[in-house]
């Protein structure tokens, strides 16, 4: 019988470690689509700033900026803040499906950006069809 417990007690602890870590998971998830919003957003405004008519040189300066200032406000590496500027726009603008299930914490970061990888270089309705084929339940397959 004490061993019969010991499992029951064993089994439970394990269920419960097991419970919190998919909870963590999925508020990692949520908190990545806060950021993915604020990062777009940011991108967004400081290229609302940008006069009509701006040298490609002040462009790219101006880009450059807007990188380095994510990079030190989350203190990650200007390329790891690059990428997230990109993929933010990409989140918010090609890919609603996997923005929303990034924010309800259904989908993970690293699924989200693998989301973007494949969709890059694919024009607005073959993005859209790639990602209704993995998120959309309501989504039918034409072969």
């Amino acid at each position: 019988m004490r061993r019969i417990r010991w499992g029951i007690w064993r089994w439970r602890a394990w269920a419960g470690w097991l419970g919190w870590l998919g909870g963590l998971a999925g508020m990692e998830a949520r908190l990545a689509a806060v950021k993915v919003h604020l990062a777009a957003g940011f991108s967004a405004a400081e290229g609302a700033m940008t006069p009509p008519g701006t040298s490609a040189q002040d462009r790219t300066v101006r880009k450059m900026s807007v990188t380095a200032e994510v990079a030190g406000a989350l203190t990650v590496s200007e390329g790891s803040a690059e990428r997230l500027l990109v993929e933010s726009v990409r989140l918010t603008r090609d890919l609603p499906l996997a923005l929303g299930a990034l924010g309800s914490g259904t989908l993970s970061w690293q699924h989200a950006r693998i989301l973007c990888d494949e969709t890059e270089g694919l024009d607005p309705a073959a993005a859209a069809a790639f990602e209704a084929h993995f998120l959309d339940p309501d989504a039918t397959c034409h072969g």
